[in-house]
């Protein structure tokens, strides 16, 4: 049976400047993840026989990413100036493979920006999107 694991490589995200009509790459990626959380509320009771229980309540998205400093990538700039703006927008996040296609798509704001120039490797940035709203996942 073959694997279904995937390069990660194939995984991009995608910002839009102007409300979702167009998207641009976020260049220099070098890892990005998504943590998709889903808060708890506890309802253990006497009645629960010493078992706690739970349900699920409210979720939260974010997207961490770690990229190569491309000073100029529009994707980057569009981050860059929302940080500043405090501004939300459109975001597509993309994992890709010959097999199917997972796109999450939704609007974020950008919580991090924290760009780094070490000594001996290259500029980095480091970004956290914080989504707001519905993220919705496709195939």
């Amino acid at each position: 049976m073959p694997s279904m694991c995937i390069p990660g490589r194939l995984a991009k995200v995608e910002i839009s400047p102007d409300g979702g009509t167009t998207y641009e790459n976020l260049g220099g990626i070098v890892d990005v993840t998504m943590n998709l959380n889903i808060d708890e509320l506890e309802c253990t009771s006497h009645d629960s026989n010493g078992i706690r229980e739970y349900l699920p309540n409210h979720s939260d998205v974010s997207l961490d990413i770690s990229a190569r400093w491309m000073d100029g990538d529009p994707g980057q700039e569009i981050v860059l100036g929302a940080v500043f703006a405090k501004t939300t927008f459109p975001f597509r996040f993309t994992m890709e493979t010959a097999l199917q296609r997972k796109l999450f798509t939704g609007t974020a704001f950008a919580t991090t920006y924290s760009p780094s120039g070490p000594l001996d490797d290259t500029g980095a940035v480091d970004i956290t999107l914080r989504c707001s709203g519905v993220t919705i996942s496709t195939q």
